[in-house]
């Protein structure tokens, strides 16, 4: 990565549960390789395609763009967007709540944790979503080296909620 040009993984594009369900499939496909290879055919490309679904967003400083992308098979795609000027880089807080029901009876549990997200915002009024973390102070030193080259500051609207 070059000194103008950042490549923020903002993560994975399917649940756990599903990427778990992905590397069956592909485990699965990779069993079936020999003795039934249509179904090996199918099974490991869907699983791979949940595995390596990302997201995140390319930003050059130098030519004044960037781009939100999905990648698959660690193939990147989205649109291309200039950009003047970055106005702020910020940090949200968000209550995440959980309700977990037990197997054999009616009652449940709710468990709530904070999240923290990550967001830019462009001087043509787009906002765009960085990456998240349930530490602050991960989640700052993630995008610490962003703002050190734009020479902004981090608001941090945490305290505010």
């Amino acid at each position: 990565m070059s000194k103008g040009q950042f490549d923020i993984k903002a993560g994975a594009l399917f649940p756990w549960y599903f990427q778990l369900l992905g590397g069956a499939f592909t485990l699965t496909g990779v069993v079936f390789l020999l003795e039934n290879f249509i179904v090996s055919l199918i099974l490991v490309p869907i699983g791979l395609l949940i595995l390596t679904g990302r997201s995140g967003i390319e930003i050059n400083i130098i030519s004044k763009t960037y781009r939100s992308y999905y990648s698959f098979f660690f193939l990147k795609s989205g649109k291309q967007v200039s950009f003047n000027k970055i106005e702020k880089l910020y940090i949200n807080a968000n209550k995440v709540t959980q309700k977990v029901y037990t197997a054999h009876t009616t009652q449940s549990s709710t468990f709530e944790s904070r999240k923290f997200d990550a967001y830019i915002k462009f001087d043509n009024g787009n906002k765009e979503y960085l990456c998240s973390s349930k530490d602050l102070s991960n989640l700052k030193n993630q995008i610490s080296p962003l703002a050190k080259v734009l020479n902004i500051s981090i608001t941090d609207n945490t305290t505010l909620q």
